[in-house]
């Protein structure tokens, strides 16, 4: 079989029909190139873990993106495959890349920004610009935006952070979340898992912090406004801003938000 003149999608039915070893490894084989660009990425981002291993977790991920891709399910296996091997890589990264120690003057610079964000808040009822940051802290640019790089790097990783439930099991709010909206399917739930983790970056602290409480503890408006100090008008505001948010990423890669979240 010629796999130029074909389709990844149709050579993934063709396997599943005959489960041929050889017409897998060339599938795999005939991707590669998507986990050398995705690698790559990494290695320009400054990773403190090797590049040959980012690649080869790269790897891990397109194998498994082969074996559980779905072609009935009217996805391009390529946006399947990126998002796969992605969140393998993540894993790997969040797992063994060295803890970062940052000067005293970045937290200092993070604590700035937080304290001028609420108070803003409070006056604006909306969140400030990085200009209204800039103007309102006098933080230098180049400071700023990495006090605000380290501030959201930060802010994922505890959303995503272990936590004991009553049986004792370890499980992160994005866990939940890809569990819950997954239907228990093992194989969707780390799917899932991985395009919440991606979606959810994109959102600012206080976006991230509204979405846990509504979709993770199925807080009402009026209890996470309490949490927040906010008023529950804002809260809902806030909500809408970010799902807006995760809808475009999500529609961008070919998803439907209503598989992820529920309304």
């Amino acid at each position: 079989m010629n796999l130029n003149q074909i389709t990844n999608e149709e050579a993934i039915r063709v396997l599943r029909q005959n489960s041929d070893t050889n017409l897998r490894e060339s599938i795999i084989q005939k991707n590669r190139g998507i986990v050398i660009d995705i690698a790559k990425k990494y290695r320009d981002k400054g990773i403190r873990v090797p590049f040959n291993d980012i690649e080869n977790n790269g790897n891990i991920g397109l194998v498994k993106a082969v074996d559980r891709f779905q072609p009935e399910r009217g996805t391009k296996f390529s946006t399947f495959a990126v998002r796969t091997i992605t969140g393998e890589i993540q894993r790997y990264i969040r797992d063994h890349e060295k803890p970062f120690s940052f000067p005293t003057e970045v937290y200092d610079n993070i604590n700035r920004i937080r304290t001028f964000r609420k108070k803003y808040l409070s006056q604006h009822h909306q969140e400030p610009t990085v200009d209204d940051i800039l103007d309102g802290t006098d933080i230098p640019l180049n400071k700023l935006k990495k006090a605000l790089e380290i501030e959201s790097r930060l802010a994922v990783d505890s959303i995503d952070a272990k936590e004991s439930n009553e049986e004792g099991d370890g499980i992160s709010h994005l866990e939940r979340l890809a569990k819950k909206s997954s239907d228990e399917q093992e194989t969707e739930g780390i799917e899932n898992k991985e395009i919440l983790q991606q979606a959810i970056s994109i959102l600012s602290p206080i976006q991230r912090r509204a979405i846990c409480f509504k979709f993770f503890s199925e807080m009402p408006h009026k209890e996470i406004g309490e949490r927040m100090n906010y008023r529950p008008n804002y809260i809902g505001r806030i909500i809408n801003e970010a799902y807006s948010k995760m809808r475009r990423y999500f529609e961008a890669n070919d998803i439907s938000i209503s598989d992820l979240l529920p309304n």
